[in-house]
């Protein structure tokens, strides 16, 4: 009975650590980009700015973990567009995440998602050097209006169990079957 219980302990210890550490993996998959006019009516802002704050994407677990990047708004076309703007995407371009440049300045095309603003490669969000069509299109934009900026942080957006913590909790399931099957025999 002893040598089952070892068996048994050092299968669910093993199970345990592959699920901790099994991530999934993602690949961006986009349909062709609507015109302009639509892109617009299928977002919830469109602004033109430039990106100010980008964070490094060497910081992330996963490549669909969400990187902030903050916008110096210069003009709106659609949407509560505040002078200042936080956009979410995903922090690789495998998870269909758009890469922005400090400094460089694009046209965004942000669709709600769970609460922010996202961009992603799948939108019109493009440079403002290759965003020719969409501000002919888009016509003149207003100036934003200033207004208070909510601050928002990254942790108030999920309160899901830790990968790690799910580990532990298994680990520790383990070890307390483990003795209690030990005691028996």
């Amino acid at each position: 009975m002893y040598k089952l219980t070892r068996i048994l302990f050092v299968f669910v210890l093993l199970t345990s650590f592959t699920l901790v550490t099994a991530q999934p993996s993602y690949a961006c998959s986009c349909m062709m980009s609507p015109a302009p006019a639509q892109a617009m009516t299928e977002s919830e802002a469109v602004f033109q700015g430039r990106a100010t704050q980008v964070p490094p994407s060497g910081d992330m677990m996963g490549s669909v973990d969400p990187l902030m990047v903050t916008f110096e708004v210069s003009q709106v076309w659609k949407g509560p567009v505040e002078p200042v703007m936080t956009i979410r995407t995903a922090a690789s371009s495998a998870s269909c995440g758009y890469t922005f440049e400090e400094g460089q300045e694009y046209v965004v095309y942000g669709r709600a998602v769970d609460g922010w603003l996202e961009a992603s490669l799948c939108s019109r969000t493009a440079p403002l050097a290759n965003a020719a069509e969409d501000i002919a299109a888009l016509g003149e934009g207003q100036i934003p209006v200033a207004a208070p900026v909510e601050v928002v942080s990254e942790e108030s957006g999920s309160s899901s169990l830790p990968r790690w913590g799910l580990g532990a909790v298994i680990l520790v399931g383990a070890i307390v079957a483990g003795v209690l099957l030990q005691r028996r025999s």
